[in-house]
């Protein structure tokens, strides 16, 4: 698959991907920012030069601060533009030949999701975009792969958005708080979309077991306060960018083994 124009176009578009997707979500929702004008300092507003915007490198370069004030570069942007291409060097890499249209479409879902999910770290919150887009998108790809209806998809976002929702409600009954946001439930369905119902266990699997062993090791580095109690690590966290990674990872490699 790494010797398809496409592939190799996916590979050389992906750290201006990421970039705009880095700069995306660390201004969301200020998107009249996001969108007016030539790309700015956070600090001093000095409007940055073409030499300061290429990825990965001007950040390198500069080691992370304003060429003109010396504040920190927002982190986000190296991640964006480092995980854009990690992605699409992923999915061009582990898929087995085939049509590049199907190359196409995971990438376009892994930098979907990796928009989301960075919104969702930053701002603890799933856009609509972000969870819609995917789901139907998983709708629409499988449609044209298979020719008809696919009716494992389909169940697939029935029962997750189901369940989801079930959960939501249990927990709010019990403890009076959303225990799973809408978001979460929204994206949980586009994973039934994409991997169908039987891929939904290992999603969740994946996803769950992430989430937790990041929290442990949050949780182990993190001081505690003045009575003992765990520190910041405990605050909500979000949810969405390890379902983002497991919803990658099951659609390219399949379920877990039993």
């Amino acid at each position: 698959m790494i010797s398809s124009p496409l592939a190799w176009l996916l590979l050389l578009a992906a750290p201006l991907v990421g970039s705009f997707i880095g700069a995306y979500a660390s201004r969301w929702p200020r998107l009249g920012d996001f969108a007016s004008g030539r790309s700015r300092c956070d600090s001093c507003a000095t409007p940055l030069a073409a030499r300061d915007l290429v990825p990965i490198l001007s950040f390198a370069a500069l080691r992370g601060r304003c060429r003109t004030c010396g504040a920190a570069i927002d982190p986000i942007q190296p991640i964006a533009e480092i995980a854009a291409t990690g992605i699409a060097a992923l999915v061009v890499l582990a898929l087995p030949p085939g049509p590049d249209w199907i190359a196409g479409a995971g990438v376009v879902l892994g930098w979907a999701l990796l928009a989301g999910a960075l919104v969702d770290a930053r701002h603890r919150m799933l856009p609509d975009w972000a969870t819609l887009g995917p789901l139907l998108g998983g709708l629409a790809f499988w449609t044209v792969q298979l020719g008809a209806v696919p009716g494992p998809a389909v169940i697939g976002v029935l029962v997750a958005y189901g369940g989801a929702t079930a959960l939501r409600l249990l927990f709010r009954r019990l403890r009076g708080v959303d225990g799973l946001g809408e978001g979460d439930a929204r994206l949980l369905a586009a994973a039934g979309a994409w991997v169908g119902w039987q891929g939904l266990p290992s999603v969740l699997l994946l996803a769950a077991a992430t989430a937790l062993a990041v929290i442990l090791c949050a949780m182990a580095v993190t001081p505690r306060g003045d009575k003992g109690m765990p520190g910041p690590a405990t605050a909500r966290w979000a949810f969405g960018p390890y379902l983002g990674a497991a919803i990658l990872v099951v659609w390219l490699f399949g379920p877990l083994s039993p």
